[in-house]
């Protein structure tokens, strides 16, 4: 994350303007990994602010910076009944345009003391529509799944 923030401030100082984020949207999501121990169920919000880039200087379509927080989505064990969880968040900067689908690898675990070390990886995948105008969210679904190798 701090290249991240490294690359943005660098940015930020070359003339690449970001304006004020967008208001946070809250997408349903849900879907089964499956695996081994057991395949799990998901549900919850993914919770999605927006930052329209620009850069006046170089002329270029705009970016939209997307802060992804999977903190309110829950497991549960289909065999065991065992609750899962995640504290993931992601950043992902794409090109601004009508509708894109953003797909996002994150980890998840039980949520028992000591689940960490049990950690498993999932796909939530999005299916966004933008204001082109301003860079915010304006619908869109979510679905999570096994991760494909």
């Amino acid at each position: 994350m701090s290249a991240l923030l490294i690359g943005i401030s660098g940015g930020l100082a070359w003339g690449i303007t970001a304006a004020l984020a967008a208001p946070t949207v809250v997408i349903p999501i849900s879907g089964t990994v499956d695996g081994l121990p057991e395949s799990v169920y998901f549900s919850g919000i993914a919770e999605i602010t927006t930052t329209l880039m620009t850069d006046p200087d170089l002329r270029t379509s705009p970016g939209v910076m997307l802060s992804i927080d999977l903190h309110n989505v829950v497991g549960q064990g289909l065999s065991t009944g065992t609750n899962y969880g995640s504290s993931a968040q992601d950043h992902v900067i794409r090109r601004l345009v009508p509708s894109d689908l953003i797909e996002i690898a994150f980890p998840f675990y039980p949520s028992a003391s000591g689940g960490e070390s049990s950690a498993r990886g999932a796909l939530a995948s999005f299916s966004l529509t933008f204001d082109l105008g301003t860079g915010a969210v304006t619908g869109g679904g979510a679905t999570v799944s096994s991760p494909g190798l």
